[in-house]
């Protein structure tokens, strides 16, 4: 998103652009920054706002427009109602599912760390994972445990002929010490992933797009709606 918008405002040089990324994301990992640009983490709003023709950030758009904007597939969220008596700490009578589908390590560390600025996304975290062979498939595997994942599905999307086997993504898991299940179809691994998380937790599936847009669809065929999970620091820090 910040490469496009300093492509766009590169374009007009006779336009001073202050940009503010947040505290997450480092001004030095966006590449060459037009002349004409100066890339913060936080800004003075108040006093930018005195002196700014044009003020712009996502606080301008409704959820309603937020969701339509939203890729599919990239921090995409759902929301799938849970039938039945639901047990469990939380008692929650949805299940959260987000789609993202980082398929290298510097993304999936991006996807990880926005997540866990949502407070709704907390509880048993499941992932349901699977990775194309060219993919480094154990560095992902090994930030999930970095971000205490409780458990990890590994599967492999139907589609993709050159990924990672369940069986091999399992492996890798065992290796680093998580809690893996090798479950080779995408419905069946979501389906225990549910069956993990109701009424406690929430689902990220990740490590390709291929996985990703397979699971969606299946998502949606079981009443999943689109939801905009909002983080903490929403209002605190525009951009």
């Amino acid at each position: 998103m910040y490469g496009a918008i300093l492509e766009a405002v590169g374009e007009f040089p006779e336009m001073q652009v202050v940009l503010s990324v947040g505290r997450n994301v480092s001004p030095a990992d966006l590449g060459p920054i037009p002349s004409n640009t100066i890339v913060v983490r936080v800004a003075p709003q108040i006093e930018l706002l005195k002196r700014a023709a044009l003020c712009i950030g996502g606080w301008l758009l409704d959820e309603a427009t937020q969701l339509r904007a939203c890729l599919p597939g990239r921090m995409e969220g759902f929301e799938l109602p849970v039938s039945g008596d639901i047990t469990g700490p939380r008692n929650r009578k949805s299940i959260p599912v987000i789609l993202d589908g980082a398929h290298v390590p510097f993304n999936l560390a991006a996807v990880l760390r926005d997540l866990r600025r949502i407070p709704e996304l907390a509880g048993f975290f499941a992932v349901v994972f699977g990775a194309g062979r060219d993919k480094q498939a154990f560095a992902m595997l090994d930030l999930l445990k970095q971000n205490r994942v409780d458990a990890v599905l590994c599967t492999k999307a139907a589609s993709d002929v050159r990924a990672w086997t369940s069986h091999e993504l399992g492996h890798f898991a065992e290796e680093l010490g998580l809690a893996t299940q090798d479950i080779p179809e995408p419905r069946a691994a979501l389906m225990r992933a549910f069956a993990l998380v109701a009424g406690r937790g929430w689902i990220l599936v990740t490590g390709s797009l291929r996985l990703v847009g397979e699971i969606r669809s299946i998502i949606r065929e079981l009443g999943a709606e689109p939801r905009r999970f909002s983080s903490a620091e929403k209002g605190s820090n525009r951009r």
